[in-house]
């Protein structure tokens, strides 16, 4: 009895720590990185909707802010930049307020569902009044950390419910905590971090339904993930969407019925779907897709912009060619910044490599659950499956939107994966947990231990080249 209790607290104190190092790298990010994508939109979407008090907003009548516009323009002032840049330093570094307006022939690109902006607005760090916005940046920045700490912290909760051992509890948070896009993210104003908590939320709720959990309690945390899920960020609500829809085939193939759906505990999930259908149902009759983009909004405008290039000659970009562009840029954009300083040639085939680890994971522990005859963990292969069948999405909607329209040789971004990042990792680690069941001489667990500190020193050598 004494040696669980000793070992639970030598687990809880390897989270503790690793939450410490979350906040020092995300601290460290926001004083290296002054500016990171789509901030001051972010911002400018809080504005909104404290200016116009609405529940929903009309995306067309959302606007960017008037002096920031030449960071969307094609066309820039290399001077205003660099005065900007400062600008940017200075209010971040002091914690001073700083004043926009908003510029009325603009049209802020940000589609998303409002609820992160509407619980960042809780914060009061935004303000309007006679047509000034007044925000604190840094206020707001801190705020969308106390977000990533509680995601990250579910995070470990979700690994500590699953995992037993002290060394697959260790391989986890470290490796989790230096992924360098998570921490990266989540210390910029970002939706994706309440994306994070979502997923985070709906893993707990579904682990307890695969476990025949099935009270109140776990249908109550399937339906607050999903609502969360919903409205944050539409990268998430697919793999969520997809990973349900397998996890209750799964699960009525195991079960051989589907009392785990058609029971009066799961009743208390339908506000959540009801709210969730009701607002893309308003979205859809309104703008005729279910995430508004400015090509909808205001196509005249988005000609002007960054994400629209008619000059690039489309042809050459052959499926083949496009995809190896896309897929390198995703990988990379995971191992490092993607913000500002270039990559070293040398070492993008190492930023494969370590990606390319993580996403294996679901494939390396279906092989080995089926090696021992062994059952597969359901929810955490429904969810990277989701998460797979999403990065496939987003390649082909990227790929006809680019040769079809804008010309645009972005969108490759795997920020929107974050939230499923913990999923991956736990699948790897409960592999490493019964590798070492009956290691009485510790070989395997030095080995285990050593590797992930390794792993981890490589993922900070790239991303410091």
């Amino acid at each position: 009895m004494k040696s669980i209790k000793r070992k639970n607290a030598i687990i809880i104190i390897i989270y503790i720590i690793a939450l410490i190092i979350f906040n020092v790298k995300m601290d460290y990010y926001q004083s290296y990185i002054q500016d990171y994508s789509d901030e001051y939109s972010h911002i400018a979407y809080m504005a909104y909707l404290k200016q116009t008090k609405h529940i929903i907003p009309e995306f067309k009548e959302m606007r960017e802010f008037k002096n920031l516009q030449s960071k969307y323009k094609k066309i820039s002032n290399i001077d205003y930049e660099e005065r900007l840049d400062r600008k940017s330093i200075e209010f971040m570094e002091t914690g001073e307020d700083t004043t926009q307006e908003f510029d009325e022939e603009s049209v802020n690109h940000l589609g998303h569902p409002p609820l992160y902006y509407h619980i960042m607005n809780l914060s009061n760090f935004v303000h309007t009044q006679d047509g000034k916005i007044t925000f604190n940046f840094r206020g707001i920045r801190n705020t969308t950390q106390f977000l990533a700490n509680i995601a990250m912290i579910i995070a470990f909760y979700v690994g500590y419910r699953k995992l037993k051992s002290i060394t697959a509890n260790f391989a986890y948070a470290i490796i989790l905590v230096n992924i360098p896009l998570i921490s990266l993210t989540c210390s910029a104003i970002t939706n994706d971090t309440l994306s994070f908590i979502g997923m985070g939320i709906f893993i707990i709720g579904a682990m307890r339904l695969e476990e025949k959990n099935r009270n109140y309690l776990t249908y109550l945390l399937i339906g607050l993930g999903t609502f969360i899920c919903c409205f944050s960020k539409l990268t998430t609500s697919l793999i969520l969407f997809i990973a349900y829809i397998l996890i209750i085939i799964l699960l009525l193939i195991r079960e051989k019925n589907l009392k785990f759906i058609f029971c009066k505990q799961a009743l208390v999930t339908l506000p959540a779907f009801f709210m969730i259908l009701g607002y893309y149902a308003i979205i859809y009759s309104r703008y005729g897709v279910l995430n508004p983009s400015i090509v909808h909004l205001a196509p005249e405008y988005y000609k002007q912009t960054k994400f629209f290039n008619d000059t690039i000659y489309k042809p050459a970009y052959t499926l083949k060619f496009y995809a190896n562009h896309f897929w390198r840029k995703f990988f990379e954009y995971w191992t490092g910044f993607n913000n500002g300083k270039p990559y070293a040639r040398h070492t993008q085939n190492y930023k494969l490599v370590v990606s390319g680890i993580v996403f294996i994971a679901p494939f390396v522990h279906f092989i080995y659950q089926k090696l021992k005859r062994q059952k597969i963990d359901i929810v955490n292969i429904s969810i990277c499956i989701g998460t797979f069948i999403t990065m496939i999405v987003q390649f082909v909607r990227q790929y006809m939107e680019f040769h079809a329209l804008s010309g645009f040789l972005g969108g490759f971004h795997s920020r929107y994966y974050i939230c499923a990042m913990p999923t991956f990792l736990l699948l790897i680690t409960k592999i490493i947990e019964k590798s070492i069941e009956n290691d009485n001489k510790n070989i395997k667990k030095c080995i285990y231990i050593g590797t992930s500190i390794l792993y981890v020193g490589l993922l900070q050598y790239i991303l410091n080249q």
